[in-house]
């Protein structure tokens, strides 16, 4: 209920605040058990789609299959991956690792420059 509550605010003061450039992220819960088959084994992870680099910012998704880890977390084609939980994307591997890492997390954070905006998106995991 209080995480209802302050999605629904930051959502609310979000769309009353027409001013501001960012706002706070809404926190997506996504269900352990599809987190789990999505991300269960590596090279299959590295399949499910194609990024190049765009360093210094970090690596670009040119396609993301339906279904995949990266589609579940909600990622579009031209999204460039930054950051998995403070720690910089500084190459493919790294960003797939750290995809296949987030199996045991129950919190994180990732963060993506869609267009010309850098934002901030945060998961929880559940049972």
């Amino acid at each position: 209920m209080l995480i209802w509550l302050l999605t629904f605010s930051l959502n609310t003061y979000a769309a009353t605040a027409g001013s501001l450039k960012t706002t706070l992220p809404t926190v997506q819960v996504l269900k352990r058990a599809v987190v789990e088959d999505r991300l269960e084994n590596l090279p299959s992870v590295l399949m499910e789609a194609r990024l190049e680099s765009r360093l210094p910012a970090g690596y670009e998704f040119t396609d993301i299959d339906k279904g995949s880890i990266y589609d579940v977390l909600g990622f579009k084609v031209g999204d460039i991956l930054m950051e998995i939980n403070g720690e910089k994307v500084d190459s493919s591997l790294k960003a797939a690792q750290l995809i296949v890492a987030l199996k045991t997390e129950t919190r994180f954070n990732v963060k993506i420059k869609r267009g010309t905006k850098v934002s901030s998106l945060a998961y929880r995991i559940e049972d």
